[in-house]
């Protein structure tokens, strides 16, 4: 099971990194490791795609303008959404995507592409590849991405087992009825 730090901070704040509470997890019995970190990520930012335009020899590729907040560069991208004015995730010539992908300049179809528009898939998030991640427009070009994805998207696979996933559905139950009931629980299960 995948299981973002975001989503768990929103029911319980603590101050630990994705490692530090895989470890912790994996030390009492909830087997865990760490899937997508993207502290090591660099040459990602947000980028600003000013112009998205047909590209001049290939009918489902568009030749779009992605300013990284100081340069401006050309960019081949074969997402059906991208266009002009989104803010995404750019990745810059010498970025290494999961997977030891590296981005370098290409020529695509006869047109130079100076780094790549990111789908989800290709940022090892989600299996998402029907177009690229747009961003939030508030996000000020040039940040570079691991500030953010770090905070929203780092995840953890829990490998739960039949007797740990029968002690969380008990322990849920009688912390719902402690609850509802307004009554003490008794410590029924010590993990």
């Amino acid at each position: 099971m995948k299981v973002s730090l975001h989503w768990l901070k929103r029911f319980v704040d603590f101050d630990l990194t994705a490692t530090e509470l895989a470890d912790m997890l994996t030390m009492r019995g909830f087997e865990s490791e760490v899937v997508t970190d993207f502290d090591n990520i660099d040459n990602l930012v947000v980028g600003d795609v000013l112009t998205a335009k047909k590209h001049p020899n290939a009918d489902k590729l568009k030749l779009c303008s992605v300013s990284d907040g100081s340069e401006t560069f050309s960019v081949v991208c074969g997402a059906p959404n991208v266009d002009s004015g989104q803010k995404i995730v750019f990745a810059k010539v010498g970025a290494i995507l999961p997977g030891d992908f590296k981005i370098g300049k290409a020529k695509i179809r006869g047109v130079e592409s100076f780094g790549m528009i990111c789908s989800e898939r290709e940022l090892g998030i989600s299996e998402e590849h029907d177009g690229i991640m747009v961003l939030d427009s508030s996000l000020k070009a040039g940040t570079p991405i691991k500030k953010f994805l770090v905070q929203y998207l780092m995840q953890l696979i829990l490998r739960l087992h039949r007797t740990k996933l029968l002690v969380l559905v008990i322990e849920g139950l009688l912390g719902r009825l402690q609850l509802w009931l307004m009554l003490s629980l008794k410590l029924l299960f010590q993990l």
